[in-house]
């Protein structure tokens, strides 16, 4: 899983990571130590906690309780978003 999250994290000189839920970060921080003093290495990397009150991912996720379906319903839900606020 590591080695999939530091080809994610490369693909991108600039990647934004985006959860609803704190515990969402520390999870993704912990999969980033490779070892005892050691990390991935990665761009600069932003973190991103958002209050979404009306995010619900049990509704709009296509396999709720899902990690991937949730973060996809989650990037959908976002983006759909800033878009109304960008109209």
């Amino acid at each position: 899983m590591t080695a999939k999250l530091a080809s994610y994290l490369g693909t991108d000189s600039e990647p934004v990571v985006i959860a609803d839920w704190p515990e969402d970060i520390a999870h993704l921080a912990l999969m980033m130590i490779t070892g005892p003093g050691w990390r991935l290495p990665s761009p600069r990397l932003v973190l991103e906690l958002l209050d979404l009150p009306l995010f619900d991912s049990a509704v709009l996720s296509s396999v709720p309780h899902n990690a991937y379906y949730d973060a996809v319903a989650l990037r959908t839900y976002v983006l759909s978003q800033e878009r109304e606020n960008n109209r």
